[in-house]
């Protein structure tokens, strides 16, 4: 089956105003975070060629090409379609429009921050289910962790040291510990999430977590 052809840039004006709108605004974004074409270009599973003809003009890439491109780089596809830096400074999230996830070891939940431009830190709310686990191992990687629990009871697990932690108790620590949780209550928990540096672009946090 031949593969889909991103459109060419020549067209209207209006057509053009906007391959010029959205290739400035991809490549300021990925200069902003100091990352190259070949970096962008693995983190969205894009060729550096494609990439390079968006940037200078030469295509108008597809709304799945500027999806990718937009996750890549911690934006939203309206931001770079605007190309006007409104959301550069701050990041406001809707809980209705929120990005949701499910994991296959017992959690759930939404991101409430990690899509600002050049930023490194990463939030969600996770409602643990009865028996839920943040996974089927210990995980380590770079950066720190901050736990709050908002409802339910929970025992974290750094190192060789286990923690319960109940409606607003807290533990930050340092994520290159090995690490996890698992939900104590007979019924659901839920807490608030906190990893620095964003997993947007760097070493991972989420292999291990069961997230597909």
């Amino acid at each position: 089956m031949p593969s889909r052809k991103e459109p060419s840039a020549h067209g209207t004006d209006a057509d053009t105003d906007v391959a010029r709108r959205v290739s400035r605004s991809i490549r300021e974004s990925r200069q902003d975070l100091d990352v190259s074409i070949s970096d962008l270009a693995r983190r969205s599973g894009i060729a550096v060629s494609t990439l390079y003809k968006i940037e200078n003009d030469e295509m108008v890439p597809t709304v799945v090409t500027l999806d990718r491109i937009a996750r890549a780089l911690g934006r939203t596809p309206a931001s770079l379609l605007h190309g006007d830096g409104r959301e550069a400074e701050l990041e406001h999230v809707c809980s209705s429009r929120a990005d949701r996830f499910t994991s296959e070891t017992g959690f759930s939940g939404w991101v409430v921050a990690g899509g600002l431009p050049g930023g490194r830190l990463f939030s969600a709310v996770l409602e643990v289910t009865q028996n839920g686990q943040s996974g089927r191992r210990a995980l380590s990687h770079t950066g720190e962790e901050l736990i709050v629990c908002i409802r339910g009871r929970l025992e974290v697990t750094v190192g060789s040291r286990k923690f319960v932690l109940q409606r607003g108790d807290s533990l930050h620590y340092k994520a290159t510990l090995e690490h996890g949780f698992r939900n104590l209550a007979g019924a659901p928990s839920r807490i608030m999430y906190v990893l620095t540096p964003s997993p947007v672009f760097g070493e991972t946090a989420w292999e291990g977590y069961g997230l597909p």
